[in-house]
């Protein structure tokens, strides 16, 4: 699967890139994102991110992943703040 959306146009044989900016409003800081004074670095921003990637509007990697992962165990919310750096 690509990393970037697609779109047939049905009226010429081309497929052309969807560039649509995405915008994301939360209603309210929890915990995580109070200690850092951004939003969605907490869990809520991991099921986010997992949410982009499987509708392949972004691309997880292993260092993404890693960082995930390394949230999870030490619950430092920097850790899914530095995944969010990483796709900007």
């Amino acid at each position: 699967m690509s990393s970037k959306p697609w779109r047939e146009c049905w009226w010429i044989n081309w497929v052309l890139p969807v560039t649509k900016p995405i915008v994301l409003l939360g209603e309210a800081y929890g915990s995580n994102e109070a200690k850092l004074g951004f939003g969605f670095v907490g869990a809520s921003g991991v099921e986010l991110l997992r949410l982009l990637n499987e509708a392949d509007i972004i691309t997880l990697t292993s260092e993404d992943h890693s960082f995930i992962s390394k949230f999870w165990n030490l619950g430092d919310p920097a850790c899914i703040d530095a995944v969010w750096r990483l796709h900007p």
